[in-house]
C-alpha cells in the first residue's frame, strides 16, 4: 500500500476515516498505508483502539494488516490506549483475535493493567486479571505495580480487585515505598482503610528515607488519614526518619498545627523514649506550640 494524502494535522485519510468510526472497506478507495504514523507516532489503529471504535479496529487489522504491536511516541501500543479509554470489548478483541502483545511495555516499563488500573475500569481489569490471568505484581521500571498505581489514583474498587488476583500489598518500589503510603500520600482514605482494614497492609513500614504511612499522609497536610492511622491503627508516631526527625517535628515545621494537635497526645517525650530503649535516663525534649510564633519552641530540660 502506498500513503496518501494527509490533512493539516499530519493525519492521513485512513486515521481521519477510523476517528469518525467510519470504515472504508478497501485499501485501495482508502489510499493509505494503515501503518503510517502521525507526528505523536500515533497509527489509525491506535486512534480507533482509544476511541472505541471496535469495527474499524477488527477492518484495520483483518483487512489492511494493521500492526497490533508498533508503539506511539510514549511506547503506547492500540491495546494499551483501549484499555486507557476502558473499551473492555477493544481490549479483549485485541488479545483474543488481534494478535496484541500482553507482556509488552510502555516506555517507563508500564503494562496495559498498569494502565487500566490507573484509570480505574474495573471491567478492564477484571478481564485481565481473573478472565486472561496477567502478572499483577510486574513492576515498571520504577519498580511500581499495578496496586501502587490504583492506590494513588483512589481506584478502590480496582485495589480489591487486584489484591483479589494475588496482588502482593506489601511490594515496595525502588523507593522502599509501598501502596499504602502512595495512598497516604495522596490522601486517599478510602484506599487507606481499605488496603489496612481489607487487605493487611502493614503500617509501620519504612521507606528508604525512613517514613512510615504516617509520615506521608502528615506531611501533605491529610488530616483524616492521619486520625484513622493513628486512632484506629494505633500507627507508632514516635518514630524518627534517617535524618532524626520525627513526624511531629515535621508536620510542624510545615505549619500543619490540626495536626500536630492530633499527635501530640501520642508523643514521647525523649526522655521516655531512651528509658525504654536504654534503660537509662540521657535527658529529653519536648515541643510546645507557641500560637503567637506559629510554631514550635524546643524546651530544654537536663537529664
Amino acid at each position: 500500500m502506498t500513503e496518501g494524502p494527509r490533512t493539516p494535522d499530519g493525519r492521513c485519510r485512513c486515521q481521519v476515516a477510523e476517528g469518525k468510526g467510519i470504515q472504508e472497506r478497501s485499501n485501495h478507495d482508502c489510499g493509505a498505508d494503515a501503518n503510517t504514523k502521525d507526528e505523536n507516532g500515533l497509527t489509525a489503529l491506535m486512534r480507533a483502539a482509544g476511541e472505541g471504535h471496535i469495527d474499524v479496529v477488527q477492518w484495520l487489522v483483518n483487512d489492511c494488516d494493521a500492526d497490533v504491536n508498533t508503539k506511539d511516541k510514549h511506547g503506547l501500543t492500540a491495546l494499551m490506549r483501549a484499555a486507557d479509554a476502558g473499551f473492555i470489548d477493544v481490549v479483549r478483541w485485541l488479545v483474543n483475535d488481534g494478535g496484541a502483545d500482553m507482556n509488552t511495555k510502555a516506555n517507563r516499563g508500564w503494562t496495559t493493567l498498569m494502565i487500566a488500573a490507573k484509570a480505574g475500569h474495573i471491567d478492564v481489569v477484571q478481564w485481565l486479571v481473573h478472565d486472561y490471568g496477567v502478572d499483577v505484581n510486574t513492576k515498571d521500571s520504577h519498580g511500581e505495580t499495578a496496586l501502587m498505581r490504583a492506590s494513588d489514583s483512589g481506584r478502590i474498587n480496582v485495589v480489591r480487585c487486584l489484591v483479589n488476583g494475588g496482588a502482593d500489598v506489601n511490594t515496595m518500589n525502588n523507593d522502599e515505598e509501598t501502596a499504602l503510603m502512595r495512598a497516604c500520600g495522596r490522601g486517599q482514605i478510602d484506599v487507606v482503610r481499605c488496603l489496612i482494614t481489607y487487605c493487611g497492609a502493614a503500617v509501620n513500614t519504612k521507606n528508604n528515607n525512613g517514613e512510615t504511612a504516617l509520615f506521608k499522609a502528615a506531611c501533605r497536610d491529610h488530616i483524616d488519614v492521619v486520625r484513622f492511622l493513628v486512632n484506629d491503627c494505633h500507627v507508632n508516631v514516635n518514630v524518627k526518619n534517617k535524618d532524626g526527625y520525627s513526624v511531629t517535628r515535621l508536620a510542624a515545621d510545615r505549619g500543619y498545627y490540626d495536626i500536630v494537635r492530633l499527635l501530640t497526645p501520642f508523643v514521647l517525650p525523649d526522655r521516655q523514649m531512651s528509658t525504654q530503649n536504654t534503660g537509662e535516663v540521657v535527658g529529653y525534649n519536648l515541643l510546645t506550640f507557641d500560637m503567637s510564633y506559629t510554631g514550635f519552641v524546643k524546651l530544654g530540660y537536663p537529664s
